[in-house]
């Protein structure tokens, strides 16, 4: 048991003796080892992101035109909805005014047909190019026939 003792105490004074310096050396290879690792992992994402980057970039400035394109359609389209407003009062107004004038209209057309005199018993088309004219000649024989007629009073 004592020589087990000793054989551990051995390997103690050697790891204490030589672990600061290999610990040292294994910490300062380790770092490397660490900081190659992720500058290599690094670069191989930034060759693998590149084309997505560009492709981000690429869709960013279109999204941006189509941004701008969008709110000068909104302004367009709000400024078309505010000229419509007063058209479209003036539009009411008009149809209003437009159904006053037929009304009125159609009610000059019927007071001028009260007027207009109904000869039945002539002919279509007997007086020709001058009605005035045929009626001057054709109502003084007409009334001339019914005073030669006898009455049947």
């Amino acid at each position: 048991m004592m020589e087990e003792n000793a054989n551990v105490a051995n390997e103690e004074e050697l790891h204490a003796s030589a672990a600061p310096g290999t610990d040292s050396d294994i910490r300062v290879a380790l770092r490397e080892v660490v900081h190659e690792v992720t500058s290599n992992v690094t670069k191989l994402m930034e060759e693998k992101l590149a084309p997505v980057l560009e492709l981000l970039k690429k869709h960013g400035g279109t999204l941006n035109d189509h941004e701008a394109r969008l709110a000068e359609t909104e302004l367009r389209i709000g400024a078309l909805e505010d000229a419509a407003d007063p058209i479209q009062t003036k539009i009411g107004d008009l149809e209003k005014t437009v159904d006053f004038l037929v009304e009125r209209v159609d009610e000059l057309e019927n007071r001028g047909r009260r007027m207009n005199i109904r000869i039945l018993g002539v002919p279509e088309d007997v007086e020709g190019t001058d009605p005035t004219r045929f009626f001057e000649h054709w109502l003084p024989e007409c009334d001339e026939k019914e005073q030669d007629e006898p009455s049947n009073k």
